[in-house]
């Protein structure tokens, strides 16, 4: 879980948002279990160029699907992906 911090500008705020809505700020999270900050960023940047490079026409089909068809309440979720694409 994140801890609620008080930010200096609407910027940071800004920044912060956009870290929370791309699901950036809870890879970091993760990542903390594992290596110290400067380590997280690298290796996120590392796990988000390997997937941008993995994707294929079939996957994003597939997710496109269940972004279509997913009931409105599991759209407006984060546990839409884990609802239908789990390991």
């Amino acid at each position: 879980m994140l801890k609620p911090v008080c930010y200096k500008t609407d910027e940071e705020r800004g920044y912060q948002q956009a870290l929370d809505d791309f699901g950036i700020a809870e890879l970091l999270a993760k990542l903390s279990d594992y290596c110290e900050q400067p380590e997280q960023e690298t290796l996120a940047a590392v796990l988000i160029y390997q997937l941008t490079q993995s994707i294929d026409a079939e996957l994003i089909a597939n997710y496109l699907g269940v972004i279509r068809y997913a009931p409105l309440e599991a759209k407006r979720s984060r546990s839409i992906i884990s609802t239908y694409f789990q390991d």
